[in-house]
């Protein structure tokens, strides 16, 4: 198993939709909400708080943000090594601007859970406390 960790929103429906894509894809990820326990282990508390971006813990580094994503669809590998490529030419200023954009609309746009994710049987090997 891996020990690459994406955490994310765990109230979030576009957070999720994207936990949901990632999961079953290669390497195996694990997942941990901001939210829950793990998070609270590893990562900083102004990252915990923040809830607005996409964490990737990779080879014990941190991530965020676009440059979490362009690791993330890398590691994955395919057509998503595109969207990386695409992502790794735009400047930071300008991918991270995109990024935040989204993250300020995400709950108008796609809704918000009142609780965060539980995963199913299958899904439980993959998700942290």
């Amino acid at each position: 198993m891996s020990n690459n960790i994406v955490f994310f929103d765990g109230n979030c429906n576009l957070c999720n939709g994207f936990v949901n894509l990632l999961l079953g894809k290669k390497p195996p990820f694990l997942f941990a909400s901001l939210q829950g326990e793990s998070a609270g282990k590893i990562l900083p508390e102004n990252l915990r708080t923040e809830l607005s971006s996409v964490v990737y813990f990779r080879d014990g580094r941190l991530l965020m943000k676009s440059r979490a994503l362009v690791a993330i669809f890398r590691d994955v590998g395919g057509i998503y090594r595109v969207y990386s490529f695409f992502l790794r030419v735009l400047p930071d200023f300008f991918s991270d601007g995109i990024y935040r954009w989204i993250a300020r609309g995400r709950y108008r746009w796609f809704g918000k859970r009142e609780t965060c994710r539980l995963p199913t049987a299958e899904e439980k090997d993959y998700f942290l406390p």
